[in-house]
């Protein structure tokens, strides 16, 4: 369902400089090709509390887009914000215009193979 015409979600997209909450996402594509958009990036700390005691701690890191600024990205493409170099998990879209793109950050594995990441 897209987003009603009154609900122009623009300013939201504006960096800080600008009045609105984003920050400036460097995106490279599968094919190689790099490009800038405005992004809602949000690092979320999590704390889940266990019976009989501890805690489990995580990070979901996530940003949030219009889906005409992140055409062509996919799964394992880089993604540089907030100083991270992180690789696309799962594009969300919600069907108002707008997408949650889930990130993480690459790690090592002894299964890699040569040219391939996640």
């Amino acid at each position: 369902m897209p987003a009603p015409a009154w609900e122009d979600l623009t300013a939201f997209f504006d960096t800080d400089d600008d009045g609105g909450f984003a920050v400036v996402a460097s995106l490279t594509l599968a094919d190689g090709t790099k490009r800038d958009i405005n992004v809602i990036y949000d690092e979320p700390f999590s704390r889940t509390r266990m019976d009989g005691g501890g805690e489990i701690d995580g990070d979901d890191y996530v940003f949030t887009a219009p889906d005409t600024d992140i055409t062509g990205l996919s799964k394992k493409c880089a993604v540089s914000v907030a100083g991270k170099t992180l690789y696309v998990l799962a594009i969300e879209q919600d069907g108002t215009g707008v997408s949650r793109v889930y990130l993480a950050p690459y790690q090592a594995s002894q299964l890699d193979r040569r040219g391939t990441r996640l």
